[in-house]
């Protein structure tokens, strides 16, 4: 009897198991880009759109990730969507439905970087930085650790 009882906690685990991991392999939201593309995208500058290609080509949908509502660099046309709710389902339905190029920008250029790799990685293909003299240089330098220092 103790037998059966254990072979069925060992079932109703490896179930739990098998359940969870069909959910995570039929989730939608898993990376639909490989990380190796969006680096080469982003130091070969091809995620970037400078003011000069906004005034010579098609329409765009603004995408102003600022905490500030005043902000200065701010479009006449652009939506106002707050870093933290990028994921948002509005604001995916939103971006799904662009025809147009997505632009972002930010205050804080690290935002808009994050916002853009967030956005190519679930699948978005015209998502653009918005660039300025102050994020030139967004993504182009290789980090690696500092091997010379220990733990502290």
């Amino acid at each position: 009897m103790k037998q059966l009882k254990s072979l069925g906690l060992i079932i109703l685990f490896l179930s739990v198991v098998l359940v969870l991991l069909v959910v995570r392999l039929l989730d939608k939201d898993l990376f639909k880009q490989e990380a190796e593309q969006a680096i080469k995208q982003s130091t070969a500058g091809q995620n970037l759109i400078t003011r000069a290609e906004l005034k010579n080509t098609g329409d765009f949908l603004f995408v102003n990730l600022s905490t500030d509502a005043a902000d200065p660099e701010s479009f006449e046309n652009s939506v106002p969507i707050a870093f933290k709710h990028i994921l948002d389902a509005e604001n995916q339905k939103l971006f799904k439905e662009s025809k147009s190029k997505i632009v972002l920008y930010s205050e804080d250029n690290s935002d808009a970087t994050k916002a853009w790799v967030i956005l190519s990685q679930m699948g978005f293909e015209n998502v653009f930085l918005l660039q300025t003299e102050e994020n030139g240089d967004v993504l182009k330098y290789k980090f690696q650790p500092d091997t010379k220092t220990g733990l502290e």
